[in-house]
């Protein structure tokens, strides 16, 4: 590729010129209406919240990153549906001298 300085030149000069001149015109506008300008800021940002009152957070990772007609999809939707996180779960845990698993042990696990 050939190398032009006197190109590139004349291209920055006209991109930032007419970025220059652009701003500088935008400038003078707004400060010959500041109160319309103020008034539309507001304005836009009203209107843009709006989408507020439709705003649902998603906490299912599930939901979030699985494409929702896959088998994985629906039997986890199964298993949450058969058994549903709020079910709490307890652990007991048996401590003996010898041996839990002897006859007598098991007899004393199975009265308390």
């Amino acid at each position: 590729m050939v190398s032009c300085p006197a190109c590139y030149r004349k291209l920055q000069t006209f991109v930032l010129g007419g970025l220059e001149k652009f701003f500088y015109k935008y400038g003078q506008l707004v400060s010959r209406y500041p109160i319309v300008f103020i008034v539309c800021c507001l304005l836009v940002t009203g209107l843009c919240t709006i989408g507020f009152l439709a705003w649902e957070e998603e906490t299912d990772g599930l939901k979030l990153w699985q494409p929702q007609n896959t088998a994985y999809a629906r039997r986890s939707l199964w298993l949450k549906e058969t058994f549903p996180p709020d079910t709490r779960f307890s652990s007991i845990i048996f401590i003996h001298e010898d041996d839990v698993l002897r006859p007598d042990v098991i007899q004393q696990i199975y009265q308390t």
